[in-house]
């Protein structure tokens, strides 16, 4: 592992995260990916029995059953059997189902809402003193503390932006925007020569759908606005609130979404962007891998991009975003085989060796000290370690329930509802869910 130059003080976390991978990311190392020496540790005790590991990643599956089959390889006796759900009911029904199920031992969890429900609501067991909380950076691990405690860590560094079709743009002749309104003309000329501006998922994926919201609410509200939406301490008939909800209307009489955005699924976004109908795929960095699963050719053809709510690019103080996610828990319920289990498999997945083989076949940067990126697409997209990147921020609204009414809101506005009336509707229904 390479160590990273000294930084200056007063960056902010990120780029304290950034200038740490950064040594290590642009390294490509030579032979498979799994070859590189790994610093010795001591080997946890695993005792025989079965788990589950529950998340939600789909598109995640081959590689982690490569992984599993050689932690099982390696721990005779030991069964993990991989539990994944679709991430809109995994947000709204993993505590409870985890609760119930004691052999649901490992598993992730989205920051924000829910780990905040995971962690407060005593399912997830503490980590501070867990060896392999040593094996992730320093500055992510915020995202898996409670209260001063560990309850887990996260284990992906990704960016909350579109990704766009590099070689669609250079046929239209056009750049990423910096600016607001060029991000509406950008729209209306991919759209006049042929594409869908933005494969935007409307239907069936709240999460998804609401990650372009990230962009807007990183420029144009302050935290304290966002988190006291959860209180009912700020509102969405607030000034604040009205200019986000505004861009949205901006965007959809520009035509920047699919001419039927209310209908149009996860699969069906990502099969548009893949066959190179749509030239932007506005979710993050993370959908990659399955972009390039129906298209092998979208293979270092993909850039991220940022959508500048600004006029005068001066006036941003934010060039993107960024996440750090997937959050690696042990399940309190669980007994202390389980457990064991449970620990030693983060251990192993939190190892340079095995995180390295995940992010390079999934296309996910991790937080993993000490990781080397072959894939094309993490190496094209690492330009935005570097960046002054945000925390992506719509996750500061720990109130799931008002999370789900703002966003139904927002989707609402690119179905057809005008921004007043959207925010006139949804408005006494997220106060009545604030917390009192």
């Amino acid at each position: 592992m390479q160590k990273a130059p000294a930084l200056r003080r007063g960056f902010a976390s990120a780029k304290r995260f950034i200038a740490l991978a950064a040594a290590s990311a642009l390294v490509v190392g030579a032979g498979a990916t799994m070859a590189h020496a790994v610093p010795s540790q001591a080997k946890p005790a695993v005792p025989a029995g079965e788990i589950e590991f529950w998340h939600w990643r789909g598109e995640d599956k081959a590689v982690f059953d490569q992984l599993i089959a050689r932690f099982q390889n390696q721990n005779p006796g030991v069964k993990i059997t991989q539990v994944i759900t679709p991430s809109t009911p995994y947000q709204a029904n993993a505590f409870q189902q985890l609760r119930n199920n004691p052999k649901g031992a490992a598993f992730a969890a989205f920051r924000g809402p829910q780990f905040w429900q995971m962690a407060n609501g005593g399912l997830m067991k503490d980590v501070s003193k867990e060896a392999f909380v040593k094996n992730v950076n320093t500055n992510s691990l915020n995202a898996g503390k409670l209260t001063g405690k560990q309850y887990g860590v996260p284990y992906h560094y990704l960016f909350n932006m579109p990704v766009y079709n590099t070689e669609i743009f250079q046929k239209v002749g056009i750049k990423p925007p910096t600016t607001f309104p060029q991000f509406l003309d950008m729209c209306k000329k991919l759209k006049a020569a042929g594409y869908i501006p933005m494969a935007w998922i409307g239907s069936g994926n709240r999460g998804q759908s609401a990650q372009i919201s990230n962009a807007i609410l990183a420029n144009e509200a302050t935290d304290s606005e966002i988190t006291g939406l959860s209180k009912g301490q700020t509102k969405v008939s607030d000034p604040w609130f009205q200019t986000v909800a505004g861009k949205y209307e901006e965007m959809r009489n520009a035509g920047c979404f699919p001419d039927n955005p209310l209908g149009t699924t996860e699969a069906a976004a990502n099969a548009l962007f893949a066959q190179g109908r749509a030239a932007i795929l506005p979710t993050g960095s993370f959908s990659m891998g399955a972009v390039k699963a129906l298209n092998p050719a979208m293979e270092g053809k993909m850039q991220l991009m940022m959508i500048p709510s600004k006029t005068n690019v001066k006036d941003a103080k934010y060039e993107g975003i960024h996440n750090n996610t997937f959050i690696l828990g042990i399940n309190n319920t669980s007994s202390p085989t389980q457990q064991a289990i449970a620990r030693a498999w983060i251990d192993f997945l939190t190892k340079p060796i095995n995180a390295e083989y995940y992010a390079n076949g999934t296309s996910q940067h991790a937080v993993v000290n000490g990781v080397r990126y072959t894939n094309p697409d993490l190496k094209n997209t690492s330009e935005w370690l570097t960046k002054n990147t945000k925390l992506a921020p719509r996750f500061l609204i720990l109130n799931l329930g008002v999370s789900d009414e703002v966003q139904d809101l927002l989707i609402g506005i690119v179905g057809g509802k005008s921004a007043s009336a959207a925010i006139a509707e949804f408005a006494p229904r997220i106060a009545a869910k604030a917390w009192s």
